[in-house]
């Protein structure tokens, strides 16, 4: 039997600048390609498809700069939370102001997919109307420090170690990095979960869990983070899952729970009726909102009884640009819980049901007077607009 033998063929480079790429960020702050202005970035310009898949990281890896420069032009500092007995570490971001603003903190938690201080590269290159402010973390950071807020950015998506890096990177990027196809040699390095495992960031949940646990022990952030220091959460996808089932662990809300004040998540994916405790229930029908992929109106009540709170329309069917194209409402939410933490939540009721279906009882959920979504009292069931059920409980462009 004859083999074909590989050859050494060298792989196909790409440079990690824009201009190179022949991409530039144009006065709206929105990137477009050098040749043709009002156009985004294109991804599909080879037949070669892994010509196209390095080529896009090339450009993700200039997105990742342009993110971390605008943070730290805000004077945000990278720490990084060193593995106990393990030569892994993660990189998180903190605001400047986090030793000395002691009144309220801004925990902000990407999808499982995004790099450290981008919310959605998809936003960042180029998909209308969100632009790289926006679709990085810079934007919404910006205002929430105006706002009052000190920030601390998690780092849910980049939980693979590089040991040639000393950093930690998405499964995308640790994948084009470590592997190539059998025609151009094959795989470079295999995972080695012993080796290039995080410990104690092995998953969002258990990273969310560490940063919480050794800012609140104040083994990294000393005293950075006070028990009076109200804290507040935006959190994307698999992130949102992550700190709401942290918070429903063992012994957690009850340690944590007065602390947390209130809640926006970005299609969020965990299941109010898989929560035990009966804290974060309450918590997330009082303090708690969710921003959800639908075509109804930016704003409008959805109804959809999967999170135990209210539901308001992204007007995307992309779940990873809810967030940013909802920042504002976002932080006028909290700012409104803020002011009136009680009221906000209250007014609307929804029907509650479990997951095999079928209504559950009664809740009240949240729509005060002046939040956007109407106000008074409301009946909610599913079977509508972005909240639309199929038989196995997921709705209908929820990006599951």
């Amino acid at each position: 039997m004859f083999v074909r033998r590989r050859r050494d063929v060298k792989e196909m480079e790409f440079p990690a600048d824009l201009k190179e790429l022949g991409l530039f960020v144009n006065d709206d702050d929105e990137i477009r390609q050098i040749d043709k202005p009002t156009e985004k970035f294109e991804y599909k310009v080879f037949k070669n498809s892994r010509w196209n898949e390095l080529r896009r990281e090339a450009v993700y890896k200039c997105l990742r700069k342009l993110a971390l420069d605008r943070l730290s032009d805000l004077g945000f500092r990278i720490h990084n939370l060193k593995s106990p007995n393990h030569h892994t570490s993660i990189p998180i971001l903190h605001s400047s102001d986090l030793l000395h603003n002691r009144s309220r903190l801004l925990l902000l938690i990407p999808d499982e997919t995004s790099d450290l201080g981008i919310w959605s590269t998809r936003a960042m290159d180029g998909e209308v109307p969100a632009t790289v402010s926006r679709g990085s973390m810079a934007g919404i950071a910006a205002q929430a420090i105006d706002l009052g807020y000190s920030v601390l950015i998690l780092n849910t998506g980049a939980l693979k170690y590089d040991t040639e890096l000393g950093t930690t990177l998405t499964e995308q990027a640790w994948k084009m990095r470590n592997e190539k196809p059998w025609s151009l040699g094959g795989r470079i390095k295999g995972w080695d979960k012993s080796w290039d495992e995080v410990r104690g960031s092995e998953d969002p949940e258990a990273h969310v869990g560490t940063v919480m646990r050794r800012v609140a022990s104040r083994e990294v952030l000393s005293r950075m983070v006070p028990n009076e220091t109200e804290i507040y959460v935006v959190a994307q996808g698999e992130g949102a899952r992550a700190f709401v089932m942290w918070l429903d662990s063992q012994g957690v809300w009850e340690e944590w729970g007065k602390r947390f004040a209130g809640a926006a998540f970005g299609e969020p994916r965990y299941w109010i009726e898989a929560l035990k405790t009966e804290g974060v229930k309450n918590w997330l029908k009082e303090r708690a909102r969710a921003y959800v992929v639908a075509v109804d109106p930016r704003g409008a009540r959805i109804k959809d009884p999967r999170f135990g709170c209210g539901a308001y329309s992204a007007m995307t069917d992309i779940a990873e640009l809810v967030v940013p194209w909802c920042t504002d409402m976002i932080l006028e939410y909290l700012e409104a819980l803020r002011m009136d933490p009680e009221g906000v939540n209250a007014g609307v009721v929804f029907q509650k049901f479990d997951i095999t279906g079928g209504k559950s009882g009664e809740e009240e959920a949240e729509g005060g007077e002046g939040q956007e979504g109407g106000a008074g009292v409301e009946r909610v069931e599913a079977g509508e607009g972005g909240g639309r059920m199929w038989g196995d409980g997921s709705t209908v462009g929820c990006g599951w």
